[in-house]
């Protein structure tokens, strides 16, 4: 069944109106919507938001990386650098960064190594063609 979060809380407010406890609301809901839809703990969450005063269920605008809008352009990208994508992706198999910098540092590097390599095979193809 389909539940989005928002609907979830909205249940959740329900059963805060009509007086029960989280742990029987988390009961209700997984009996109707299927076993783990909401954890004790998260009805709590939400009981104790409630309690205080706070009965808004929409999710927070957050800050971070925004989603990409714009999807038509990904496709063409891929398959034009499909190679590419793939040997930074065996490059970077198995890393693990501590920052964002130690990733950047590790993309240049891997793009350095992939320029040489082109270079090298742009001279090779050059000589051939001059003898």
């Amino acid at each position: 069944m389909d539940t989005s979060k928002e609907k979830i809380r909205h249940i959740l407010q329900f059963f805060f109106d009509k007086g029960e406890n989280a742990s029987q609301a988390a009961e209700n809901v997984n009996s109707v919507y299927g076993p783990d839809t909401v954890t004790a703990n998260h009805a709590q969450f939400w009981f104790r938001r409630f309690r205080s005063g706070n009965f808004d269920v929409k999710d927070a605008p957050r800050s971070g990386r925004p989603i990409v809008e714009n999807v038509d352009k990904i496709p063409d990208l891929a398959p034009s650098d499909y190679h590419l994508f793939l040997s930074m992706a065996n490059d970077f198999a198995g890393e693990k960064f501590v920052s964002r910098e130690a990733c950047e540092n590790r993309f240049y590097r891997c793009i350095f190594d992939l320029n040489r390599i082109i270079l090298t095979i742009l001279n090779k193809a050059f000589n051939f063609m001059q003898k």
